[in-house]
């Protein structure tokens, strides 16, 4: 069976938080997955001298727990993720029926 997009976010976001922590994957939780559209390519998170498309972006807000603190991934549906270094949803627009 295909695992879904949103299946694909956690288990590549569960995958970096691991890495950065050097924690086991084992170690994490998943605490949320918001479903919506970014409201441009950068997914909520853009830097200086970047161009972005704008348009809306189909993604994910992946909300993790590692070592007693909150993580967040924000992801689109083709497999980019981006760490945020804070959480919140800026940029975020939840589908309505989430």
């Amino acid at each position: 069976m295909q695992s879904s997009p949103s299946e694909e976010a956690v288990a590549k976001a569960k995958d970096l938080l691991a890495a950065k922590l050097n924690v086991s994957k084992d170690d994490i939780k998943v605490v949320s997955v918001l479903t919506g559209n970014w409201s441009d390519s950068s997914l909520g998170i853009s830097e200086p001298g970047k161009m972005y498309m704008f348009a809306l972006v189909p993604g994910f807000i992946v909300r993790l727990e590692a070592q007693g603190k909150q993580y967040q991934y924000n992801a689109d549906q083709k497999g980019h993720l981006k760490f945020s270094e804070k959480i919140g949803e800026k940029g975020f627009h939840k589908d309505a029926t989430a």
